[in-house]
């Protein structure tokens, strides 16, 4: 298959993507979570605005739903248009991946059935971190793969600076780490003898971990300046778990 076919259905298929989430978009109503854009305008806000301790975890999901409003405005219709983008996104970086290990054959069925899936359909147009956290979980994969087909180092930073970015935006797609840990553990060894392998192996881990650590710190500065508490997540996830009253699936409060 040539590189023009390539492109072309791929790019085919992300039209359809698109097209059968706006179609449940306008079927849906619009479907949409409210209360993150609720809490984007509260971070830029002078008065706290009413929204459940829940939604205020995400630090950099909202941040980054309060920048994309600053180009227009704080509305569904408006950031529903950064959802489509992240959409878009996912449906190409699982293609990119797939033909990286499969071939191109395989990545135009992998990118089908991500632009098809239903359950992609029904939540790629809500407002929610998942959103965000899937491409960027898929674009620190292409990274891991790049730099295992090439060695360079700074993918592999990259890559966990990705890793660090998601506990502020969906903190357990960071477990992304554990199988990366893995493939960098028990891929064969570059050069003879085994325990010089095994410990640049342990050194790329290393390395792949400091970056996440970093980023992940950033986060935690954040919540600190933003909440005055580098915990703030974390303590209100917690809170979450101890209040039986409240699911965190709820409205607005009152």
């Amino acid at each position: 298959m040539t590189s023009r076919r390539y492109i072309g259905t791929l790019l085919l298929i992300v039209v359809v993507g698109m097209f059968g989430r706006l179609f449940h978009f306008n079927l849906a109503t619009n479907s949409d979570e409210q209360h993150y854009i609720v809490f984007a305008r509260q971070l830029s806000g002078a008065v706290p605005l009413p929204v459940r301790y829940v939604y205020t975890t995400r630090i950099l999901w909202g941040w980054t739903i309060n920048s994309w409003g600053r180009l227009w405005e704080m509305n569904l219709e408006w950031t529903a248009v950064l959802m489509f983008l992240f959409a878009a996104a996912s449906i190409v970086l699982v293609s990119v991946i797939a033909r990286r290990v499969f071939g191109p054959a395989a990545a135009l069925v992998a990118a089908a059935i991500q632009a098809t899936y239903f359950i992609n359909l029904r939540y790629d147009v809500m407002v929610t971190p998942d959103s965000l956290a899937v491409p960027l979980t898929l674009l620190s994969t292409l990274l891991l793969l790049d730099f295992l087909a090439m060695g360079r180092l700074y993918r592999l930073v990259a890559a966990g600076a990705l890793i660090g970015a998601l506990i502020g935006i969906k903190d357990y797609y960071a477990m992304i780490s554990i199988p990366f840990s893995i493939c960098l553990l028990l891929r064969p060894p570059p050069l003879p003898p085994a325990r010089q392998g095994l410990l640049k192996r342990i050194g790329e881990i290393a390395i792949l971990g400091f970056a996440a650590t970093a980023t992940a710190s950033l986060v935690l500065l954040l919540n600190y300046f933003q909440f005055g508490d580098a915990l703030h997540q974390f303590h209100n996830f917690g809170a979450v778990l101890r209040d039986t009253g409240d699911s965190g699936s709820g409205g607005l409060a009152s």
